[in-house]
């Protein structure tokens, strides 16, 4: 069985933990459909084919908000699927997966037919994490905070849209 064939899909994994984070997916999953644009929703449109890998846990915000990016993109475009499997037990996998061979999480990465590696998105949009790399610590306080209300979505959903 593939790694994609033993993940699962995103109803599962907001109902892992007993379903403490399904109020904050569905949150998240409002906020994300909000977030898509006409000009997304065009090219989101033009899609025939798309596979991705996700490595996320349901307790990480950053793989709640990102994970129901993703899911919006793939209500929307049933040619989108993907599988979620857990960073626990699947550290080694994930290594030889990433370009760095990290184990962060969310890690996204959209598969080519062959179920080669094609592009990624790791963690969260570039724009917070150049803000977080920063030296500016107020700035980063407030990033954080918007990123973690939902207002970096729209980044979010472009940079994965990069990857399909």
């Amino acid at each position: 069985m593939t790694l994609f064939e033993q993940g699962y899909d995103f109803e599962k994994f907001m109902h892992l933990n007993d379903g403490e984070y399904v109020d904050k997916a569905e949150e998240f999953l409002q906020l994300s459909s909000d977030a898509l644009t006409e000009e997304l929703k065009s090219a989101l449109n033009s899609i025939t084919a798309a596979k991705v890998l996700v490595f996320a846990e349901v307790w990480c915000p950053d793989c709640v908000i990102n994970v129901a990016a993703l899911e919006t993109l793939a209500k929307h475009n049933p040619a989108i699927s993907y599988r979620i499997l857990p960073r626990d037990g699947f550290e080694d996998a994930l290594k030889s997966l990433t370009p760095d061979g990290s184990t962060r999480i969310p890690t996204f990465i959209s598969m080519d037919a062959d179920d080669s590696p094609k592009g990624y998105f790791l963690e969260k949009p570039k724009a917070v994490k150049k803000v977080e790399e920063g030296d500016d610590q107020v700035k980063r306080i407030v990033v954080k905070r918007d990123y973690r209300n939902g207002k970096y979505l729209l980044d979010a959903l472009e940079e994965l849209m990069e990857i399909l």
